[in-house]
C-alpha cells in the first residue's frame, strides 16, 4: 500500500465521521437513508476500493513482532 492509498483511506475515515457527526446533531434535517446512502457512496469510490484491495493483499500494514 502506497501513501497515497493511506491517505485516501484515511481521508475517506474523516469524510465518514463528519457524515455521522452532522447526523447526531439534533438540527441536522437529514434522514438516517440519507445518510446511508452519503456513507456508501465514498464505500464505493473505486480509489478507495482499489486502496482497500491494496491493503488486503498484504501491500500495506503488516504484524512485526
Amino acid at each position: 500500500m502506497t501513501n497515497k492509498d493511506q491517505e485516501l483511506i484515511l481521508k475517506a475515515l474523516a469524510e465518514m465521521q463528519q457524515i455521522a457527526a452532522e447526523y447526531s446533531d439534533p438540527c441536522y434535517p437529514e434522514s438516517a437513508d440519507l445518510t446511508l446512502q452519503r456513507i456508501i457512496e465514498i464505500l464505493n469510490r473505486q480509489d478507495l476500493v482499489a486502496a482497500a484491495e491494496h491493503l488486503s493483499k498484504g501491500y500495506g500494514l503488516r504484524v512485526v513482532k
